[in-house]
């Protein structure tokens, strides 16, 4: 699948994606995702309060937005930032990019197996000292990423998670929980909808699920190949069987 971009994202209308009081989540290069709540909102720049140190001047921050029909990734520039509050800051952000991904909602996960970290987005901002769960990656897509944990998460809570791919590199996320179901071993199977994610994580991700999928194309057909060899050698002993009984008859 091929990205699609806007040829002119300053022209992109921040007011749809971006909504002034309203919470959302970002995620940087370095793959931390901040919670961006905004001020003001024009056609290529938002002004927001974000927690004081989270992000830089020059930084990337992305966002993705999920419309009626299309998953879009808004990429913004840092271009100021100011302390205010305690342990709050102002940016100013504007966009640089805007990406359209097509419907990545309708694509299957794939099955692929790493251990991680879980971490409640309430207890970060609540409970400092917290520290993250551990949890095993089951599925991947582009959008979203089914876990198993030993700990509860509600629908619409929103974890940060963090894993290895198949390579050893990391990636990072913030998911929001769609549904649990019960899994083996007393565990819960958690199913999630990424919410935010740096461009270098979705670059990994999106590699990591190609190859899963090659992975899992090839399985397939070595198991075709096996079921076509062993039906033609049950065939030549069954012919191999009728002439031998033939000759003795």
């Amino acid at each position: 699948m091929s990205d699609s971009k806007d040829t002119a994202p300053g022209t992109t209308d921040l007011a749809r994606f971006f909504r002034v009081g309203v919470p959302c989540s970002v995620a940087d290069q370095r793959g931390v995702c901040v919670e961006l709540r905004p001020k003001v909102v024009t056609d290529d720049i938002v002004v927001a309060t974000v927690p004081d140190g989270s992000v830089f001047p020059g930084a990337r921050i992305t966002g993705r937005h999920y419309l009626d029909n299309c998953v879009k990734v808004l990429t913004l520039e840092v271009e100021e930032v100011e302390p205010t509050l305690p342990g709050r800051m102002d940016v100013l952000a504007r966009v640089v990019e805007a990406t359209d991904r097509g419907d990545e909602r309708r694509e299957a996960r794939v099955a692929f197996d790493s251990p991680g970290t879980a971490t409640l987005l309430e207890t970060i901002d609540c409970s400092p000292d917290s520290r993250p769960g551990p949890m095993r990656v089951s599925e991947v897509s582009p959008a979203g990423v089914a876990f198993l944990s030993d700990r509860r998460f509600d629908r619409g809570d929103l974890v940060d998670l963090t894993f290895e791919d198949d390579a050893g590199g990391l990636i990072r996320c913030r998911v929001q929980v769609l549904g649990a179901e019960r899994a083996l071993y007393g565990r819960t199977r958690f199913a999630a909808l990424i919410t935010a994610i740096g461009e270098l994580d979705q670059l990994r991700l999106d590699r990591l699920v190609s190859r899963c999928r090659l992975q899992h194309e090839a399985r397939i057909a070595q198991g075709d190949d096996a079921s076509v060899r062993e039906l033609l050698a049950a065939a030549r002993g069954q012919r191999g069987l009728r002439r031998i009984v033939s000759r003795a008859s």
